[in-house]
């Protein structure tokens, strides 16, 4: 219990340190944001076009949908580089230091992009926020509805967090992983729901699409906060745990697979 403890400790510290670090560099931060405002603005208004005449569409009206593309594109823009990272571990060398740390090769990369996750989504909410209520007015249901799905929101960032872990522990055996990543990108921007909600989908689509993982990472978090139902809300939850405790097990047998080949490769 008391290596459990220290260990705990270890992963608090580093968190801590790189959210420090994270300050350093919170001007590029907001600076880096000037693109969230442009692409609210630019999807709003290609909304309200779509819109014209029209109340709702599939029971989401303009001023939700708005709220649900601020909440989809800051789980986006919350996404770590963790892929990246592992790359260039592996081609540099570094990789060799990082994994005889006293901690695991997981934590270690999920305590330091921690904090640069949080900051992130904070403020690309925020703003995004901002630039929808000034746009179509600020709503106290769909703000309350959003600070009620943080949990889901928070899972949904732990399991892309996962899934680009995975891409990044494929360096191991091509090095390479930007071409997986790349495929994987798309895929949460055509069928994840990131710009358009599965619920503007064709119905024989819809039915495939929303069982995948992409769709709890960026499409049920904000719709569930622009529409709250208890039974959806914990259903969510439920298989997002499911997902994460499965991506856990795909990383441990990648990670357990490239130990060894790395070990056979420096002699």
């Amino acid at each position: 219990m008391l290596l459990r403890f220290k260990s705990l400790i270890k992963y608090r510290m580093l968190a801590w340190a790189s959210f420090y670090s994270n300050l350093v560099y919170f001007k590029a931060f907001v600076i880096s944001k000037l693109f969230l405002v442009i692409l609210i603005f630019i999807f709003a208004n290609l909304y309200r076009v779509l819109y014209s005449g029209m109340r709702s569409v599939s029971g989401i009206t303009l001023q939700a949908l708005l709220y649900y593309i601020a909440l989809s594109e800051s789980i986006e823009m919350s996404r770590p580089q963790v892929h990246q990272a592992i790359s260039e571990e592996v081609k540099d060398g570094t990789c060799a230091y990082n994994l005889m740390r006293p901690i695991s090769y997981f934590g270690y990369h999920y305590a330091a992009n921690l904090s640069g996750m949080v900051i992130n989504f904070i403020l690309s909410l925020f703003i995004a926020l901002f630039v929808v209520g000034l746009m179509e007015g600020f709503s106290a249901s769909l703000l309350a509805g959003i600070a009620l799905s943080l949990p889901l929101i928070f899972l949904a960032v732990t399991l892309n967090f996962l899934v680009l872990f995975n891409i990044g522990l494929l360096a191991f055996y091509i090095e390479e992983v930007s071409p997986v990543f790349w495929i994987y990108q798309k895929l949460l921007f055509v069928i994840g729901g990131l710009f358009i909600p599965l619920d503007f989908f064709p119905g024989w689509l819809r039915d495939v699409i929303k069982y995948l993982p992409t769709a709890f990472i960026q499409y049920y978090p904000p719709r569930v906060a622009i529409d709250i139902n208890l039974n959806q809300y914990v259903w969510v939850a439920v298989c997002q745990l499911g997902y994460i405790g499965l991506f856990a097990l795909i990383a441990a047998a990648i990670y357990h697979a490239g130990i060894r080949k790395l070990e056979v490769n420096g002699g």
